[in-house]
C-alpha cells in the first residue's frame, strides 16, 4: 500500500512538473462567436513585460478548427508592437492540408482539428514594457466559417 502511494505522488509530480510550459512567457487563445472570423474583427493579444528577457522570445499560432473549415489554409495579418522597435506588420500562410487534402502531421485531433504554428521571426533581448500583437484573417472571404478559436503563444528561446 505504501509503494502504490509513492507511485500515485511521483506520478502527480511528473505530470505537474512536464505540464507547465516554464518557457512560455505569455499564452492566451480567443474564442470566436458563432467560430466565425470576420476581416474587421482584430484579434489583440497585449502583455506587460515587467523585466528584461535575457533569452530571445518566439511566437506561434494556435488555430482550432472544425471538420468543416472550408480551405487548407489561412492567410493572417501579423502586426507586433514592443517598447523598442518599430512595429512589425507581416502576412503569414499558416498551412493545414496537403495538395491531396489530407491532414498535415502538426494538425491534431478528432472532429476539432488543432494546430500550433511557428512565426518565421524571433525577438532578440526583449525588453521591459507594454507588448501587442494584432491577428486579423487574410482571406478572401468577408466571413471565414468554422474557426473556433486562435491562440498566441510567447516563448523563451533557451540557448545551450
Amino acid at each position: 500500500m505504501k509503494k502504490s502511494k509513492q507511485a500515485i505522488i511521483l506520478f502527480v509530480l511528473v505530470v505537474v512538473v512536464f505540464s507547465c510550459d516554464s518557457a512560455a512567457v505569455y499564452q492566451d487563445q480567443k474564442d470566436l462567436n458563432n467560430h466565425e472570423w470576420n476581416k474587421d474583427s482584430v484579434l489583440i493579444y497585449s502583455f506587460k513585460a515587467d523585466t528584461i528577457m535575457a533569452q530571445a522570445v518566439k511566437f506561434s499560432f494556435n488555430i482550432r478548427q472544425n471538420l468543416d473549415y472550408a480551405y487548407r489554409n489561412m492567410w493572417m495579418f501579423v502586426k507586433i508592437e514592443t517598447p523598442h522597435l518599430k512595429p512589425i506588420v507581416d502576412t503569414v500562410n499558416l498551412e493545414f492540408m496537403d495538395h491531396q487534402g489530407n491532414w498535415l502531421s502538426h494538425v491534431k485531433g478528432g472532429t476539432v482539428k488543432e494546430s500550433e504554428h511557428d512565426y518565421r521571426y524571433a525577438l532578440p533581448h526583449p525588453k521591459k514594457g507594454q507588448y501587442t500583437i494584432t491577428l486579423t484573417q487574410g482571406m478572401r472571404e468577408t466571413t471565414l466559417k468554422n474557426v473556433m478559436s486562435v491562440g498566441l503563444k510567447i516563448q523563451k528561446i533557451f540557448h545551450e
